[in-house]
């Protein structure tokens, strides 16, 4: 019963408005408009190569921080991985504010990516701003799916590779990695759709550019006949991503008594769980900038 009324609500809040959507509008429209509208191309282009940066990033940040999540035990671990993963539920338009804020004139993130040597102003506001707000959504999405597929690895796998003479690396990759590489594809699929059809973010942080989904809200507001058409074309970029994501998410069996308990860091480990901490402190300097600059404002 539940999944048939589950499936009810689907086919009457998404089914039934795309497919009056797909009747209304040809197959030869959505080809024409997108060799025809400038518009449309750009709107494709940037948020393509924006989220594939943001998703980049998001992995390399949420698979330290899964295997700092899953395997190792510190103090602060449960705090540093329920702030990374916050922006999952935070909304867009508060993020995208609180990156702003962090970037600031006269902030310490400003400060010190002036000494690093790169114009805070591009983490500010522009396209450099968008990807530092889309990696924390990334790194949220990827670590929380890959920290708990890292965590039901079957420990005896690993140890059977490391008695055959397997090094600590080569026993991670024949034992761990085939069973954490598909949740990671698979938050980093997440991520990547999520990025590209921002709205709010893209609103806030981004100078001259929009999603597809930005775009469509424009004509619709002016008026525009393509906005049906840019929207059907968003809706098919959605279900083929969601058909390619779908491919990689998996359920994770989880038995105590074949997965290894947490240990305290050690040598590399100590990297994944610094790095781990990075989105953390991110989102907490957000946090921090967006209240002092609201007092400020009051």
């Amino acid at each position: 019963m539940a999944a048939a009324g589950a499936a009810l609500v689907l086919l009457v809040v998404a089914a039934w408005p795309i497919a009056a959507l797909a009747r209304a509008i040809a197959a030869s429209d959505l080809i024409n408009l997108v060799q025809a509208d400038s518009d449309v191309r750009a709107a494709f282009a940037w948020s393509v190569w924006q989220a594939a940066a943001a998703s980049a990033f998001g992995v390399i940040f949420g698979l330290a921080s899964a295997y700092s999540w899953a395997r190792l035990q510190y103090p602060g671990r449960t705090l540093l991985r329920g702030l990374a993963v916050a922006p999952i539920a935070i909304p867009s338009v508060v993020l995208a504010s609180g990156v702003q804020a962090l970037f600031s004139e006269g902030t310490p993130a400003s400060d010190l990516v002036s000494i690093v040597g790169f114009n805070p102003i591009r983490f500010q506001q522009g396209t450099g701003a968008v990807i530092v707000a889309h990696s924390l959504m990334a790194t949220a999405s990827v670590g929380w799916i890959a920290s708990v597929a890292w965590a039901s690895v079957d420990a005896r796998k690993v140890d059977a590779a490391r008695t055959l003479g397997a090094g600590r690396l080569r026993a991670a990759r024949v034992a761990v990695w085939p069973a954490v590489w598909p949740a990671a594809a698979a938050g980093a699929g997440l991520a990547f759709l999520q990025a590209t059809l921002s709205y709010g973010v893209v609103a806030i942080l981004a100078e001259d550019h929009e999603t597809p989904e930005g775009l469509a809200v424009r004509l619709a507001i002016t008026g525009d006949s393509r906005a049906y058409t840019v929207a059907a074309l968003t809706c098919v970029y959605s279900i083929l991503c969601g058909l390619i994501i779908i491919q990689f998410l998996r359920r994770p069996v989880d038995d105590p008594q074949r997965t290894r308990p947490r240990q305290r860091p050690r040598g590399l480990d100590r990297v994944a769980a610094s790095v781990s901490a990075v989105p953390a402190a991110v989102i907490v300097g957000a946090t921090t900038a967006l209240l002092l600059r609201s007092i400020d404002s009051g």
